[in-house]
């Protein structure tokens, strides 16, 4: 007989367990930064995507913009180049309208001979479908990230979207469009969080962006036939501005459609053109940061004031300069359309002036940029001529070409009156000018022949 052995006192062991698979590492990146049209946006909505193809990709996060106009996310695991996007949200556009008033009045600010007011015009707040963004490359273990979101970043996307299509790296094109657009702002348009200017507030790179953004509804206001625009909408201006950089890359009102014919870019109907951009954004911010800080109000105005806005004009002449060879050929474009309008009232040609009979000389002053008529140049001595103090001399009167002295207006620099002392001169033909002087440094000259008689 065969017996089959069982193995007796033997026993299987169990399988062993594997090693728990490790969690993936998550690594965050802070986003933050500010949202802006002609003012912050408020409690809406930003989202982040991936933009590493040069198109809105994979959705990274999302979340609410504060009530402030800010926002702050955590990004996982953040890819190369994001898009930061705003899809919805309210604000508040104040334009600053002219108004007719009667001749004559005092304190009042002209631009082609009609008064500004005084006040901004507040318009009820905007809460359309708002669309604006910011495309930015992510340095690897940089963090947190500055990211702002304005007209200004808009455009660049737009930008970047033409680079990508002719050839650049998505992050090269990215690059160079918040680049160019940064050199035409004269700030950092994504990392400078633009603010509102406001009374005393000082001169910085956050509220000269925020005064050429808020100068865009000013145009848009003021501009003829803006009727055709509706509602008033600095979103509007911004996706225009893209449309015209994504089509040729140049930004001057002149696109491209789909079979490569030439196409005008317009906004509500009005085509828009280089001078726009430039030369009539950077007016009508210089407008609105006036109004914004009363400065050059006279006789509101402190002289710390209007040193500050004497201290902006020059950023925004290099808003409108610096890019002229990075978007288009055009020739630069001034910021002042003109030098100072000058109205004499009096003399009159062929005036007989005496100091007791038309000794005065009188009239009004209209500068698009303004002119600085709050500081004495002087004073008349005995002679008749002028001892200067060193102040600032932009109103001075001349007789027969000689500076005789500076008009101090303690009514507004642009409604002027003077009295004149023919005395000090001898009697007989004579020629009185005026010389203006605004704060870009264009000067404009009137004289008049009178007849000195005593």
């Amino acid at each position: 007989m065969l017996v089959t052995g069982c193995n007796v006192g033997s026993s299987s062991a169990p399988a062993p367990t594997p090693p728990p698979t490790p969690s993936p590492v998550i690594h965050y990146t802070e986003v933050s930064g500010a949202v802006f049209a002609g003012g912050p946006i408020y409690a809406g909505g930003v989202a982040i995507y991936d933009f590493s193809t040069g198109t809105k990709g994979k959705l990274l996060v999302a979340d609410f913009v504060s009530t402030k106009g800010s926002y702050k996310l955590s990004v996982p695991n953040i890819p190369s180049v994001i898009l930061v996007e705003i899809g919805s949200g309210c604000y508040s556009e104040k334009a600053t309208p002219w108004v007719p008033v009667e001749s004559g009045n005092s304190g009042m600010r002209f631009y082609n001979g009609k008064p500004l007011s005084q006040d901004n015009m507040p318009l009820p707040d905007l809460c359309p479908a708002v669309k604006l963004s910011t495309a930015v490359t992510v340095t690897t273990g940089v963090t947190p990230l500055v990211v702002g979101v304005t007209p200004y970043t808009h455009a660049a996307v737009g930008l970047a979207e033409y680079l990508h299509r002719t050839g650049e790296t998505v992050s090269a094109a990215v690059n160079d469009a918040n680049t160019k657009l940064s050199q035409l702002v004269g700030v950092d348009v994504v990392k400078t969080l633009p603010a509102e200017p406001t009374r005393n507030s000082m001169l910085s790179n956050s509220n000269i962006y925020g005064a050429l953004l808020a100068g865009i509804p000013s145009w848009i206001f003021n501009v003829p036939g803006n009727k055709a625009i509706s509602p008033l909408s600095s979103l509007n201006f911004a996706e225009a501005m893209k449309v015209d950089l994504a089509q040729d890359g140049v930004l001057n009102g002149v696109g491209r459609d789909a079979l490569g014919n030439t196409v005008s870019v317009a906004i509500g109907g009005i085509p828009l053109t280089t001078d726009i951009y430039r030369h009539q954004v950077a007016l009508y911010s210089i407008f609105r940061f006036r109004s914004e800080t009363e400065g050059a109000w006279q006789p509101f105005a402190t002289n710390d004031e209007i040193a500050r806005i004497i201290d902006f004009l020059p950023a925004l002449n290099s808003y409108n300069k610096s890019s002229s060879s990075i978007f288009d050929s055009s020739s630069v474009i001034g910021l002042d359309i003109q030098g100072p309008i000058i109205e004499l009232d009096g003399p009159l040609e062929g005036a007989v002036m005496s100091d007791t009979y038309n000794g005065y000389i009188s009239g009004r002053i209209h500068s698009n940029v303004g002119v600085n008529g709050n500081f004495v140049g002087g004073y008349i001595d005995g002679s008749g001529r002028t001892i200067t103090d060193g102040h600032a001399s932009n109103v001075v009167v001349l007789v027969d070409g000689v500076y005789i002295y500076t008009i101090k207006n303690s009514n507004g620099i642009y409604n002027f009156s003077s009295f004149l002392q023919p005395s000090y001169f001898s009697n007989g033909p004579h020629v009185v000018g005026l010389k203006v002087t605004n704060n870009l440094g264009q000067t404009s000259s009137v004289s008049v022949n009178v007849i000195f008689s005593n």
